[in-house]
C-alpha cells in the first residue's frame, strides 16, 4: 500500500542520512550518483524529488538482507489497519445487535436508533472537519484520547516495541507548518477505517436481525409533534435516495401506524403489524449507507491524500534530503572512469554573488534570523549598510513573520539582508520565509543571505555547500549567499 511504504520510507530515509555523516562525500557522490543514473532528473517538482528519493532508499535497501525499521514499521501498520478493520466491524455489529434487540413485547424505537447509530457519528465527523477547518490542534490533540485508532496504536506499540520506538523517534519531529503533524494525519487516517468498518458491522447486524428475526420497528417522543411533522423530517432524510430506492422512503401512513404510546401499549398492541413496521430496515439501512459508510469513505479518501503529503513534506525537510538529491545530479568525475558518463542534464541554480558586492556597499533592510544577530564590523566587511532590523523565526510564530514580511517589503532598500546560524541545518521554514519574502517584494530586488559562524570560527565548505543546494531549490536569480 502506497500510504504504508511512505511512511517506511520516510523511516528508512532518515536513518540512511543519519548514517551517511560517517561515510566520506567523494564515497557518497559515486554511490548517489550512480542511482541517479536511473532516474529522470529533469522534472524538480515535489513529487519527482520525492520519487527520486523513494528510489534512492529501495535501492540501498535492496543491497542489506535484513529488514530496516521502516518495513518493521509498515508490517505494523498493517496490523494496526486490520485490527481496526476486525474491532471496528465487531463494535457496529454488537453496537447495532443492541440498539435493534426485539423481543417481541414493543418494537424498536426508529428515532433512538437512528441517533445512536447515525447521529453520533455524523457529530462527530462534523466536528472533525470543524476543527480541521479552523486548525484547532490543540482541541483535536486532546480529542485525540478518543480515537480508537490512538488505543489500538498503543496496545499495538506494546506488542511491538520497534513501532513504539519508531513512533517516540521520529513522530515528535515532523511537524507541518500551520497543519497536523505527522502522528495525528496518520491516526486521523486510521481512524476512518474504523469507522467504514463498524458501519459495515452495524449494516451486517441489521441484515441478520431482519433475516432471522420478525424486526418491527417504531417511534414515540414525550413532545407534542405531530405526526405530519416527523413524516416530513424522515422523508427529507431519504431525499437522497428517494429517485432510485422509493422503497426505502416512509410514507404518512407508515409513520402514522409505527408511533406508540409506552403508557397506552395495550391499546395499540393489536395493531402492529410485523411486516408493515418491520418495512422501516431499508429505511434505517439506507440511511448507514448514505449519512455512515459514503461519508467516512470519502474522509478516508481525503484524510489518505492529506495523509500522503504530510508524510512527503517530512520527507523533503529532512536535513540532508536535498543534498541526497543534488548527488544523485551532480557528475560525477572520477580518474579511473573507462567513458564519460552521460548525466540527465538538471537545473540547479546555486546562489552566488558575482562581484556585485565587491563594487560597492549596498543597504539593506537586515533580517535576523532566530536571533542570529550580525555586528556592524562583520556587515561592513562583505558590504552591507543595515537601514533597519528586523526579527524573524525562532520562537516567532508564522503571522509573526508574516508582520515582518509585511513591514520590510514597505521599507525603501536596496536590498534585504537575512544574518543566519551557519552551522544549522536549512530548515524548510526559512525555505518558506524565503519563498513569501520573495512574493512580497520585486523579483530583482537583492536576497542576500548572510551566513554566520561559530564565535572563532570561519563557515566550512560543507556548511556553504548545504546552503547553496537548499537555496538553489528555490530558483530564484536574485537570492545570494555570502558568509560573515
Amino acid at each position: 500500500m502506497q500510504k504504508l511504504s511512505l511512511l517506511g520510507d520516510l523511516i528508512d530515509i532518515k536513518e540512511q542520512i543519519d548514517l551517511d555523516r560517517d561515510i566520506d562525500r567523494a564515497t557518497l557522490r559515486k554511490r548517489d550518483r550512480e542511482i541517479g543514473l536511473s532516474e529522470d532528473g529533469k522534472n524538480n517538482s515535489a513529487k519527482s524529488k520525492i520519487v527520486r528519493l523513494r528510489s534512492w532508499i529501495n535501492q540501498i535497501r535492496s543491497s542489506t538482507e535484513t529488514s530496516s525499521k521502516g518495513q518493521k514499521v509498515d508490517k505494523s501498520m498493517r496490523s494496526i489497519i486490520v485490527v481496526c478493520w476486525l474491532v471496528g466491524a465487531v463494535s457496529g455489529y454488537l453496537l447495532a445487535s443492541s440498539v435493534l434487540a426485539y423481543d417481541g413485547s414493543q418494537p424498536v424505537n426508529l428515532l433512538i436508533a437512528l441517533l445512536v447509530l447515525i447521529g453520533v457519528q455524523t457529530l462527530a465527523l462534523l466536528l472533525l472537519c470543524v476543527l480541521l477547518m479552523f486548525n484547532q490542534t490543540k482541541i483535536l490533540e486532546a480529542l485525540a484520547v478518543l480515537n480508537p485508532a490512538n488505543l489500538i496504536m498503543h496496545l499495538i506499540s506494546k506488542i511491538q516495541p520497534t513501532w513504539k520506538e519508531a513512533i517516540e523517534k521520529y513522530f515528535s519531529r515532523f511537524k507541518s507548518s500551520g497543519e497536523f503533524g505527522l502522528l495525528p494525519q496518520m491516526t486521523t487516517y486510521l481512524a476512518q477505517h474504523f469507522a467504514i468498518a463498524l458501519n459495515i458491522g452495524m449494516l451486517a447486524s441489521l441484515f441478520y436481525l431482519v433475516t432471522v428475526s420478525d424486526l418491527a420497528f417504531g417511534w414515540n417522543t414525550t413532545l407534542n409533534i405531530q405526526n405530519e411533522t416527523v413524516s416530513q423530517f424522515l422523508q427529507g432524510i431519504a431525499t437522497p435516495w428517494q429517485a432510485v430506492l422509493p422503497a426505502a422512503v416512509p410514507d404518512d401512513s407508515l409513520v402514522e401506524a409505527s408511533r406508540y404510546y409506552r403508557l397506552q401499549s395495550k391499546l395499540h398492541s393489536e395493531g402492529w403489524e410485523a411486516r408493515e413496521l418491520g418495512t422501516w430496515w431499508l429505511f434505517l439501512a439506507m440511511c448507514i449507507v448514505v449519512y455512515g459508510f459514503l461519508p467516512r469513505l470519502s474522509a478516508l479518501v481525503i484524510a489518505g491524500i492529506h495523509y500522503d503529503k504530510c508524510v512527503t513534506r517530512a520527507t523533503l525537510s529532512l536535513t540532508g534530503s536535498s543534498q541526497v538529491l543534488a548527488r544523485m545530479s551532480d557528475p560525477l568525475v572520477s580518474a579511473d572512469a573507462q567513458s564519460p558518463e552521460v548525466s540527465v542534464p538538471v537545473s540547479v541554480t546555486r546562489p552566488g554573488l558575482p562581484g556585485r558586492q565587491a563594487a560597492r556597499k549596498i543597504e539593506c533592510v537586515l533580517v535576523e534570523w532566530s536571533g542570529c544577530e550580525a555586528t556592524d564590523k562583520a556587515l561592513t566587511k562583505v558590504g552591507i549598510v543595515p537601514h533597519s532590523r528586523l526579527q524573524a523565526g525562532g520562537r516567532q510564530t508564522l503571522s509573526e513573520d508574516k508582520v515582518t514580511i509585511k513591514a520590510t517589503s514597505q521599507i525603501q532598500a536596496e536590498g534585504i539582508a537575512i544574518s543566519i546560524k551557519a552551522w544549522e541545518p536549512p530548515m524548510l521554514e526559512f525555505i518558506d520565509f524565503i519563498t513569501l519574502l520573495r512574493k512580497s517584494v520585486s523579483a530583482n530586488l537583492p536576497i542576500i543571505v548572510l551566513l554566520k559562524p561559530l564565535p572563532d570560527q570561519t563557515v566550512s565548505t560543507t556548511q556553504i555547500e548545504t546552503w547553496e543546494t537548499a537555496l538553489g531549490a528555490v530558483s530564484d536569480s536574485a537570492l545570494y549567499l555570502e558568509s560573515l
